[in-house]
């Protein structure tokens, strides 16, 4: 359903809304206008079974390639976000280590996507993307728009515009 209506703000000066086109969170923060950010939550996808919806109902966005999803159920999951950023987000293998890539370094067709838990952007239109089960997302940036975005030791997605 595309309504476009926003839940809410929670309590607090930097509280999250929710917004139902498609149902992700979106920050209330101070941070300059040319960095956004969301959050993405299970629904929006067309993974089903354990990736898809409450009971394994066709639904789930599930972003991973590397839980065992559908490659293609996944590609179309990446897809559909990538529709509403900027640009292509700089996905990671992520380790649970202490590498940061850059999002000047985008991996290619074929090519192996960086092995890192946070990335960096500071050029115009960038996307971080940051992916979270059990890990808390963190998104820093500094007053001219640079972004990074991280995991404490998966979610986040962020842009520069």
């Amino acid at each position: 359903m595309r309504t476009g209506k926003t839940a809410p703000k929670s309590s607090g000066a930097m509280g999250t809304t929710m917004t139902t086109d498609p149902a992700w969170l979106r920050p209330q923060w101070p941070a300059p206008a040319s960095v956004r950010a969301l959050s993405t939550t299970r629904a929006g996808g067309v993974s089903h079974g354990v990736y898809g919806l409450e009971g394994g109902a066709p639904g789930g966005l599930n972003l991973g390639t590397h839980v065992g999803d559908d490659p293609g159920h996944v590609a179309e999951n990446r897809a559909r976000l990538a529709g509403h950023l900027p640009a292509m987000p700089l996905w990671l293998e992520q380790v649970h280590g202490c590498a940061v890539a850059t999002v000047d370094h985008l991996a290619g067709p074929g090519e192996a996507a960086p092995r890192a838990d946070a990335s960096m952007a500071a050029a115009p239109g960038q996307v971080c993307a940051i992916m979270t089960a059990d890990c808390l997302p963190v998104l820093l940036c500094d007053g001219e728009g640079t972004v990074s975005a991280l995991r404490t030791p998966d979610g986040v997605a962020c842009a520069t515009a």
